[in-house]
């Protein structure tokens, strides 16, 4: 009698060109990778020409559907990829970080790019969201009969590439300049502790193509913070990649602002030289649907943090303190002995929540559910 051959069950992320600058591609690939790796899973990036049959899961991201990332005609392939791997038996898996559906100003490309994410989703087994509004958007946008689930991002430790090595490091003009603008900062955060001020901080993008959002969140703050700097000296720094737009904005205000250019080398060493994050965020169907990861990054790396309302963010609102800007700010301002206190617990918390084990359990659990005990479902 015959026996059949097992077939081991194995998980390719499908990620035409690996750009570790991408954030999304390092929380939702690269780190949740790393780790079922560790842990002896079968994963690792898919590579043209493997067999596909029902053992495998392929994991596509959303982002590479659009002009923004990959070219047309590789998100066309990307999509005959999933139709015929799911005709072979394959498992399907679209995963997602973003509300691309808000888009307030569609272009051709992008409406391209969004009927390729609705062929996709069509063809998905599983929809992962990075928020449970995200999830929502989702289901709204793609009639399809996969299941949705919602896994969180996980906390960067540190900003991570593959193929880093010191001698390279050691050797680039670029990461010289960067620990050199690192040092001026630095230096410019003394002067601020010597005149008593609290230095906060807000990061990120400058903005984006696809939504109101950016630096120009913060300009709505500028009056609350003047005033609480009146009885509460503070300072506010922003880490981003638009100088000019710094320049724009932020010139002439009655507290010292400072930027800093991002920098992956040097950005979570500036980040820890600050005691307040500021999250502010325009409500509108994009930011709605983020990922709490700004909020625990912020946290587990030693910051308090005040934050706009949105969903995600909701759900941190035992370690953040979440929207009334001027009485929250002044509340943390008041007793910073008491608020390094406080911050030791939120610690504990967001690193429960949000650790990079407990988010690959999550992951371990939706492609790995015979071999792990996890329970699939959101990070609460």
């Amino acid at each position: 009698m015959g026996t059949g051959k097992t077939l081991v069950p194995r998980v390719r992320w499908v990620v035409p060109i690996v750009n570790p600058r991408r954030a999304s591609l390092r929380y939702r690939c690269l780190y949740p990778m790393q780790e079922l790796l560790r842990r002896g899973r079968g994963v690792g990036i898919w590579q043209d020409g493997e067999g596909v049959d029902a053992a495998l899961t392929l994991v596509f991201d959303a982002w590479t559907l659009f002009s923004t990332t990959n070219s047309s005609a590789t998100a066309e392939a990307l999509i005959e990829l999933a139709e015929v791997a799911r005709a072979k038996g394959a498992r399907i898996v679209l995963d997602n970080c973003d509300n691309q559906f808000a888009n307030v100003s569609e272009s051709s490309e992008w409406r391209h790019g969004l009927d390729l994410l609705r062929r996709l989703g069509t063809a998905a087994d599983v929809i992962v969201s990075c928020s449970q509004a995200l999830s929502d958007a989702m289901q709204a946008n793609i009639g399809s009969r996969a299941l949705h689930v919602v896994i969180d991002d996980p906390i960067e430790e540190k900003i991570a590439y593959p193929g880093d090595t010191f001698l390279k490091s050691l050797l680039s003009p670029r990461q010289k300049q960067a620990w050199l603008l690192l040092m001026q900062h630095r230096l410019s955060l003394a002067g601020d502790h010597l005149a008593g001020r609290t230095p906060l901080i807000w990061f990120g993008s400058h903005g984006n193509g696809f939504s109101p959002g950016g630096m120009s969140d913060i300009l709505p703050l500028r009056p609350v913070l003047e005033r609480v700097a009146e009885s509460h000296p503070l300072s506010l720094t922003i880490i981003s990649n638009q100088r000019k737009k710094f320049d724009a904005h932020f010139q002439g205000w009655r507290i010292p602002t400072h930027y800093l250019e991002w920098d992956r080398v040097t950005f979570l060493r500036a980040l820890k030289m600050h005691a307040i994050s500021i999250i502010p965020s325009v409500d509108n169907a994009f930011t709605r649907c983020k990922s709490s990861n700004r909020l625990t990054l912020s946290i587990h790396h030693g910051l308090s943090v005040v934050a706009d309302p949105i969903p995600s963010y909701q759900a941190y609102a035992d370690v953040a303190r979440i929207g009334d800007w001027e009485n929250s700010l002044r509340s943390l301002l008041a007793d910073a002995n008491s608020r390094k206190l406080d911050l030791a617990r939120c610690q504990r918390i967001v690193r429960e929540r949000n650790s990079l084990g407990r988010i690959a359990d999550c992951w371990d659990g939706l492609l790995f559910p015979a071999l792990s005990a996890q329970t699939v479902g959101a990070v609460p």
